[in-house]
Order: structure tokens, then sequence, then C-alpha cells
């Protein structure tokens, strides 16, 4: 039985495929923001079965009650969407992270691929790092063979990295091994922020627009975009510690260098011994620890790894990082596992102001001294294995 159905065959012109799915590299939601941009407008072309491709106990339907009677469920649905921008045809697959099957979804994506003559794949992600909100949002690339990537982008990070991969990463190196040029841009989100991050997805469009040859229209982002800015400067003057840690973070991207390997590995150490079972694991966490694969002058490279090799999701539910010694400026807690995107409701024009999703703050049970609370807009993740939400 085929996991996609194909609703609309209608002939495109050398269409362009575009990927962003919610989850392990969509921190500040920035892909997912993206594709929804490019995907804005545009006619479903196949649909994917959802029941076969997530876990409805840790995704579960979103069910609406009217005055005591049950009325609607919306359930995960992930679909492949036609749009023309500026003459060009692209397709845009976005949506939640498939929990399963993910040889068979890759398989089927390829196909699709094929049997509608896509020209080139784009990935687009973005990943928590020590950047500053206040400074140019960086984009890392990659690449099926060197010299596809806009000037600018740089195909990174050298030399070897192991981290847990995305269903995204999948679907690039399939699509890549049946021939078919792929490229992925991954914005650097501010690893402080747990809400949607427009200017991120900005960025990723900008760069989508020069690899395409056209600019993208941007629609509501640039203001939105204004109203994040606003908030996470009103956060930093509001605590000399957090203000302090941007200034570092300024300082740092203004000389074009970031933290050592070795300072950063002996941050995550200190962290690892002082965790105990984390925060939300029930002592279900198994012992992790830092390895070095290699290392260069532009970004340290460490892999986290641990026994079993996939941890109980519960786990990576949220990471508080410690302060650092009082010699170095001050760690601002970071969620490791990028926030799901809000959804806009009628009648709201920004995500973050959807009235079903009012923005929280995340605070450990035990907060430990010199920790500084700027988790803006974060919501809780469920516990994939038991399916409950902290």
């Amino acid at each position: 039985m085929a996991l996609y159905h194909l609703t609309d065959d209608a002939p495109l012109d050398a269409p362009v495929l575009i990927a962003a799915f919610d989850g392990w590299v969509d921190a500040g939601s920035a892909g997912t923001l993206a594709a929804d941009r490019l995907a804005d407008g545009g006619r479903v072309v196949a649909t994917f079965d959802a029941d076969r491709l997530f876990d409805y106990r840790a995704r579960r339907p979103t069910l609406d009650i009217l005055d005591g009677t049950l009325s609607t469920l919306e359930w995960p649905e992930l679909s492949l969407r036609a749009s023309r921008v500026e003459g060009r045809d692209l397709l845009v697959l976005a949506g939640p992270e498939p929990d399963f099957r993910w040889h068979e979804f890759s398989a089927s994506v390829v196909e699709l691929a094929r049997t509608l003559d896509v020209a080139s794949w784009v990935s687009l992600g973005s990943i928590p790092a020590a950047v500053a909100h206040t400074r140019p949002v960086p984009v890392l690339g990659t690449a099926s063979v060197r010299g596809l990537l806009p000037e600018g982008v740089p195909q990174g990070p050298d030399g070897h990295l192991r981290v847990p991969s995305a269903v995204l990463s999948v679907l690039e190196l399939a699509i890549g091994q049946a021939g078919i040029p792929s490229v992925g841009f991954f914005a650097q989100v501010p690893h402080y922020l747990s809400a949607a991050y427009p200017q991120a997805a900005i960025e990723l469009l900008r760069q989508v627009g020069i690899f395409l040859g056209f600019e993208v229209p941007l629609g509501e982002l640039p203001m939105q975009a204004l109203e994040t800015r606003a908030l996470l400067d009103a956060a930093t003057a509001a605590d000399e510690r957090t203000k302090s840690h941007v200034a570092r973070l300024e300082e740092m991207a203004d000389q074009a260098r970031l933290p050592s390997g070795d300072d950063l590995i002996a941050d995550i150490e200190r962290y690892l011994r002082d965790r105990g079972d984390g925060p939300g694991d029930g002592g279900r966490s198994p012992p992790l620890t830092v390895r070095r694969m290699s290392r260069t002058t532009a970004l340290p490279r460490i892999a986290m790894s641990s026994a079993p090799s996939r941890p109980p999701a519960g786990s990576w539910w949220r990471t508080w990082v410690q302060n650092q010694p009082p010699s170095s400026p001050p760690m601002i807690p970071m969620s490791v596992v990028p926030m799901q995107p809000y959804r806009s409701r009628p009648g709201t024009n920004h995500p973050a102001m959807a009235p079903a999703r009012r923005p929280t703050t995340i605070q450990p049970k035990t907060p430990r001294s010199g920790m500084v609370p700027l988790l803006l807009g974060a919501r809780p993740r469920r516990d994939r294995r038991h399916g409950t939400g902290r």
C-alpha cells in the first residue's frame, strides 16, 4: 500500500522541491515559517498517510469543545503543495516531522520527485547557536556537490560531525543519491530563544531567492520580526546578566569567532556532572558522555553519545545549562529541542499571538543560582514515550 496519494498530476515546469519539518532542526520555527510562506496559496498535489507516519500519543490531535460539546478534531497532516512564485514552479513539503517509517517515507518522496520531474531540492532548517538576536542571522549550507550554494553561504561545518539526524536530512541524502541536485540552508538561531523567530525565516527566504534567481515575497514576516525583536530587546534590557551575555555574543560576531572547543566541552562536562537525572526525566535518562570528533578554529566539533544510543524522548524534553564560573560571562538556559511552531488562529496576524497557544516561561523545578530565565514564549513538549507534558 502506497504511503502517499497523488491528488493532482497537472504538469509543472522543472519544479524545485522545498522541504521543512518541525522538530529537530527547526529552532525558532524558522524553516517551517519560510516553507509556509513559499506554499501560501498553493494547491495540494499529494497527501501522505498520517495514520502510518505519526504517533498520536506524542502528537495528539487538537480537540475543539464548544459549551461542553465535542465539536471537531484537527489531526496532524502532511501534504505536498504546488505554488508558483515569480514565474517559478515550486513544490513545498512542510509540516510535522514523521515519527515512523522513515525508510518508506524517504523512498516515497524520491518516487514523487521523479514522477513530478523535480529539477532540484532545497532543505530549510534552523539550529540553536551562540549568536545574538541583534546581529544578522548566519546561515550554513549543505550541498550534494560543491559549487551549488550561493556565494556567501559556507558549506559546512568543516570536519567530521556526528549528530542525531532529522528526517529532513534523511530526505536530502536520498534525493542526492537519486541524482537530483540538492542543497540545504540552515539558519543559526539565538540559543536563548524558545519562540518563533521570523528574522531567521526571512534570511532563509533571502537565500532561497538568491539560489533560485528571484526575490521571494515576505508577506507579514517583516512585521512579525519587528515585534519579536522588540520583545527580545525588552527582555535583555531588564536583566544585567542577560545583557552582558548578549554583549559577549555581539563581540564574538563582530570578531567573526566562536568560543573555543575546549571551553565549550568544559561547559557541557560541568553540566553533565551536576545535572543528576535531569528535570522531567524521572530517572530514565542514561548517562551522557561528551566526545570530540575534530575541531577547527571556526567551530568546535563535539558529539554527545549515550548508551543506549537512543535515550527516551523525555530526556530531551528540556536542557538547562548551568552558569559558567564567575570569570566567564553567564550562560542563559537553552532548549536543546527546538520548539514546534505556533499555529495562527482566525483573527490573529502573528503566530505567537494565537489565543490557544498562550506563551509561558518554563522554569526548572529547583532553580540554581546564576541562571537567567529568558525563554520567551516557551511551550511544554510531550513525553514521546508516555504521552505526557510538563
